[in-house]
């Protein structure tokens, strides 16, 4: 297994940063739709609505589960459109930040 080094991230690209705010809201939404999907299997009172259709229960549950990653994802790239150069600027008056990372 690589190791991780300590890196000190002081600018990244436009393209990279909307990439992993995709990721994260990718990720976010698996959590979200695995979530619906457990409260409806347990009874919960879940709803999907798409358009005039609206489910219920366990069908609503699937719906989330298959309709929640792609959806976040893309909320999540939009909402990092706006936010890039608000983290610039974060990124400059701190003087970059450090993360750790396996780098090839």
């Amino acid at each position: 297994m690589a190791s991780m080094e300590k890196l000190v991230l002081q600018k990244i690209g436009f393209g990279s940063y909307l990439k992993i705010f995709a990721l994260n809201g990718l990720g976010f939404g698996v959590v979200t739709g695995v979530l619906m999907l457990i409260i409806a299997l347990f009874g919960g009172d879940v709803t999907a609505y798409i358009g005039e259709r609206e489910w219920y229960g366990i069908t609503a549950g699937l719906i989330g589960l298959v309709m929640a990653p792609p959806l976040a994802a893309v909320i999540s790239f939009f909402f990092g459109i706006l936010m890039y150069l608000p983290f610039r600027l974060v990124l400059k008056v701190w003087k970059g930040i450090t993360i750790k990372a396996t780098i090839e």
